[in-house]
């Protein structure tokens, strides 16, 4: 294994691990937010009913 090879690699690694962490950021932010506008609409509707 050369210097290269490893740099290319880990660029590559390195490259993954962004997109993947990108990724999940996402769905975590998406998982929240769809949380979070079902609370919202459950206080709303709660609200209303009084």
């Amino acid at each position: 294994m050369t210097l290269e090879h490893v740099a290319l690699v880990w660029q590559n690694g390195v490259g993954f691990g962004f997109k993947a962490g990108v990724g999940v950021g996402i769905a975590v932010g998406l998982l929240l937010a769809w949380l979070w506008l079902a609370w919202l609409w459950r206080w709303v509707r709660s609200q209303a009913g009084r």
